[in-house]
């Protein structure tokens, strides 16, 4: 019988190699290949993990092998675009990063190379072949942070570095200010200025490691993830405050030092498109981007004070849901008097209240229910908040003329059923709506006013002859958002009794609530807000009432008798609920 000989190894052994080089004794050799058949791993893998072998002498035992192509995966070899494509959760998952991509392949770093299912879920996710070579597990992960945290690809609120921290690198720089990325060339988070709303790009995309650039990211990122509203730049006589407004309310979030103000103030006005020569005047603007899935308007307002200049920037979540009328918080009786209001074929229709009050939530969740395919909407905004599939949206420029009297002109001629107007400024714009509700069209639109009864006063006021109002308005929505108390830390409280006899109340046994503070609610005792409503119906006789050119005590009292309840009562109810407090009551109502 002819005996076929062996098969001659091609590849040494990596066990062998590492006892020829008097890296390992054999026994620890044994001891690895033990660890491996009990744990189902591969060697390297039980020699780094028994101790036996750090990383990189794996990796150079690997490349003498010559089994698999190693590297030493450093971040400034990655392509972060085309790593962010696998996403943080698939590539720790995996252990695996994409590096770059040549000729058709892919080179991805993994720690386990010959891993054929990894490998074909890596190539059907990036469609692309793969070339696949070994990294180690502290290096890909090392790699994972870099591309996902630091430098703003995929999810930021997973081990980003905070703003504190990022503050806290800043002081320690001593670098020159052209290495601040303020120069024409670093533009790493790409902004679109009005009109080219087009050009919108992912926050972060491109982004310079650059401390300055870095920075502004950040508080821009974790402003819009606390949901703050706004954020405030205020340059000190020593440093320079950064606040967030969140929940109606400003807190003090760092403290850059001043050296790095004037920096900051630069990134934000090119960001902007503003004149950073310009110093001494105060300068407005804005800018889109998109933060993931969500799609951002930032408005940006510079100010010229005796300490600096400082900014005030606007955030609003063009990418948030638009909610329905009962997702406001409304009782079933609001509601219904919302949809009688709406259900009309033509009219006026107003949301009132301060600014940051809700109105232009409520005026979307109203169009949500007007929206059919049988009707044409047009909206004009400044700036357009929520886009709208099967709406056609404008937004106001008043730099170009683009005025809401001026767009609204133009709407009428567009054969609209349906009209939103983001504000009435002034007499012109308050007339053509007017004149618009009374020729087919149902016009909504919002006003800064304290209460519904005196939002006609203020149209009178604005020359709206009284008849024409009457005709013309069909229902005002008037609302103040209150905050709302954190669920996590609330107990009852001892009013004061002025607080109590301002409000009116008597009742003894009436409990109230306040929180105390927690980790939950930043130690505010507040967490949310809820909305309160004073919904104005008008039917006849109010009609009847407001063409007269009767006060607005007079309007008030028909209104209570049927039905219409204030929003100091709306207020209380959700105080004696435990909702919000007796002080945010009286301060927000009258």
């Amino acid at each position: 019988m002819l005996r076929v000989a062996a098969r001659p190894t091609l590849v040494p052994q990596l066990g062998k190699i590492l006892i020829e080089r008097g890296i390992l004794k054999p026994r620890e050799v044994e001891e690895a290949l033990s660890h491996k058949r009990s744990n189902g791993c591969k060697l390297g893998q039980s020699l780094v993990a028994l101790g036996f072998l750090s990383a990189p002498e794996l990796t150079e035992a690997l490349n003498i092998q010559g089994r698999i192509a190693c590297l030493r995966l450093h971040p400034e070899i990655i392509d972060v675009g085309l790593a962010a494509r696998l996403g943080e959760h698939f590539s720790r998952e995996n252990r695996a990063i994409a590096i770059n991509r040549v000729a058709g392949y892919t080179t991805v770093a993994m720690d386990d190379p010959q891993d054929v299912f990894a490998i074909d879920s890596i190539q059907a996710k990036l469609e692309s072949r793969v070339l696949p070579v070994y990294a180690s597990a502290n290096e890909i992960a090392d790699a994972i942070r870099y591309v996902f945290n630091e430098r703003g690809q995929g999810d930021y609120d997973d081990g980003r570095l905070s703003v504190e921290a990022l503050v806290e690198r800043a002081s320690d720089s001593n670098g020159p200010a052209d290495d601040f990325g303020m120069g024409g060339g670093s533009q790493s988070l790409s902004f679109s200025q009005e009109p080219k709303q087009e050009e919108e790009v992912d926050l972060g995309e491109g982004v310079d490691e650059k401390p300055i650039v870095r920075l502004v990211q950040s508080v821009l990122i974790e402003a819009f993830q606390e949901g703050a509203s706004d954020i405030h730049i205020e340059p000190n006589s020593n440093d320079c405050l950064i606040r967030f407004r969140v929940d109606g309310a400003c807190y003090e979030k760092t403290r850059v030092p001043r050296s790095w103000a004037s920096r900051m103030m630069v990134r934000i006005k090119l960001m902007a498109a503003l004149d950073i020569a310009q110093r001494r005047l105060p300068q407005d603007g804005r800018a889109q981007l998109r933060v993931g899935n969500d799609r951002v308007d930032l408005r940006v307002t510079t100010t010229p004070t005796i300490c600096g200049e400082g900014a005030v920037i606007r955030i609003l979540d063009g990418g948030r849901s638009m909610k329905n009328m009962r997702s406001l918080g409304l009782r079933d009786e609001q509601i219904s008097r919302l949809q009688r209001i709406i259900r009309c074929r033509e009219g006026f229709v107003l949301a009132t209240g301060p600014t940051g009050s809700g109105k232009t939530t409520t005026l979307y969740s109203l169009l949500k229910e007007l929206i059919t395919p049988e009707r044409k909407i047009v909206t004009l905004e400044d700036p357009v908040e929520n886009v709208i599939e099967g709406v056609s949206q404008i937004n106001a420029n008043p730099k170009i003329g683009l005025t809401f009297a001026k767009g609204l002109r133009s709407i009428l001629r567009q054969d609209p059923d349906i009209v939103l107007v983001g504000e009435i400024r002034d007499q012109e714009t308050a007339r053509i709506a007017v004149e618009a509700s009374m020729t087919g069209h149902i016009v909504l639109s919002s006003l800064h006013t304290v209460g519904s009864v005196e939002s006609l006063s203020r149209l009178m006021d604005m020359g709206i002859e009284s008849y024409l109002l009457g005709d013309t308005l069909k229902g005002v929505v008037a609302q103040r958002l209150l905050r709302r108390i954190c669920e996590h830390c609330r107990q009852q409280s001892s009013p004061d009794p002025e607080v109590l006899r301002e409000l009116g109340i008597e009742d003894p046994t009436a409990k109230f609530y306040e929180g105390r503070g927690c980790s939950r609610c930043r130690n505010q005792g507040y967490k949310g807000r809820i909305g309160i409503y004073e919904i104005l119906l008008v039917n006849e006789e109010l009609r009847g009432l407001i063409q007269a050119g009767a006060n607005s005590e007079k309007i008030l009292s028909a209104a209570r008798q049927t039905g219409l309840t204030t929003l100091r009562e709306e207020g209380l109810a959700r105080a004696t609920a435990g909702d919000v407090t007796l002080a945010d009551v009286l301060s927000m109502t009258l």
